[in-house]
């Protein structure tokens, strides 16, 4: 039995040839980088889109410079939800590697496995 191909009934869509980060912090920015881009609900602390964009840039250049690690390879991100974990995902984003987020709930099988399916060579706390 062939495969079924579903057509969809909406207009083809041209995707922008554009980062996440690139769209994220353009260097013309849309807003004021002063403004909050996450607010800690457990403590209050605010951390602005300005100083999310430079700590991401600064992860960044310490991955591809200081760790070696290249464009395209995948890291793991191991972190409980905090204000870390969307500079470490775009800093990721910004060096042009793979992401692959885990649940610092995960058991220790559990982690595992997401090691061997993601691929990740490099993991991250």
């Amino acid at each position: 039995m062939s495969p079924r191909i579903y057509k969809s009934t909406y207009p083809d869509r041209t995707i922008p040839r554009e980062s996440v980060f690139s769209k994220l912090f353009p260097k013309n920015p849309e807003y004021d980088e002063t403004l909050p881009a996450f607010i800690d609900a457990l403590n209050g602390r605010t951390v602005s889109r300005g100083e999310v964009k430079a700590l991401s840039l600064r992860l960044a250049y310490g991955l591809q410079r200081t760790l070696g690690i290249k464009r395209g390879e995948t890291i793991m991100i191991f972190s409980p939800n905090s204000l870390i974990w969307p500079v470490a995902m775009l800093g990721c984003i910004a060096a042009g590697l793979k992401c692959s987020p885990a649940n610092s709930a995960y058991t220790p099988p559990e982690l595992a496995h997401q090691i061997a399916d993601s691929g990740s060579g490099v993991r991250g706390a």
